[in-house]
């Protein structure tokens, strides 16, 4: 663990929230793997985009220098209640 600002840092493969992304995204790809093979490069592809773009943010907000940046980050996008919305 590295300190920065007087706050802990982690990286982001660490972060709770970034491995539920992961799962998340894991179980979209399998879910969408059933879909339709008209709707390859229409709805699966849209909806595939979204799920790696949680994580991947996740990740890019952590690599910033500024720890302040990545909580401001993922409190701007809500990162947690989307997870939990799109789960039920």
């Amino acid at each position: 663990m590295q300190f920065n600002n007087n706050m802990a840092y982690q990286k982001y493969t660490e972060l709770e929230v970034w491995k539920v992304a992961r799962t998340f995204t894991a179980q979209v790809y399998k879910i969408t793997a059933n879909f339709p093979k008209e709707e390859t490069y229409g709805l699966t592809s849209q909806i595939r985009r979204c799920a790696v773009s949680v994580p991947s943010n996740i990740a890019e907000g952590s690599g910033r220098q500024h720890t302040k940046e990545t909580i401001r980050k993922s409190k701007r996008t809500n990162v947690l209640p989307k997870l939990k919305y799109l789960e039920s």
